[in-house]
């Protein structure tokens, strides 16, 4: 019975980490697509349509940027190895956040490549090989 429960715990947790790190990918994919909305309308003509569209993504973006901090202060908490392991979906979102214009994220996107760096470049290495 308890190897059963050990089980249970086992992938209650996995379901947990899964849900947590889908609900992470797709916060950040939003907004990282609402700051690509907002540079491509800030680099067209201001039309009235881009307006429209540059103001909704900045809107996006204000009211999603504390918990894109929060959630980035999240993967700071996270052991190497949860890192590692979350690394290959987390890169691609970390990377499209890098153009975004809000202070408090790009804080929070300096404080995750200076702590991790080690991590990447070790990862950048072991895909080299």
């Amino acid at each position: 019975l308890r190897s059963e429960q050990q089980a249970a715990l086992l992938n209650s947790v996995c379901s947990l980490d899964a849900r947590v790190r889908d609900t992470l990918t797709r916060v950040l994919h939003a907004y990282a697509a609402a700051v690509a909305t907002t540079a491509a309308a800030g680099a067209e003509t201001k039309g009235v349509a881009a307006r429209h569209a540059e103001a909704a993504a900045r809107t996006v973006c204000a009211r999603l940027a504390p918990l894109v901090v929060l959630l980035l202060t999240g993967v700071l908490s996270l052991t190497d190895a949860q890192f590692v392991l979350h690394l290959p979906r987390l890169y691609p979102r970390l990377v499209e956040l890098m153009s975004c214009e809000d202070r408090r994220v790009r804080q929070a996107m300096h404080d995750v490549f200076e702590q991790r760096s080690a991590i990447f470049v070790g990862a950048a290495e072991q895909h080299a090989d």
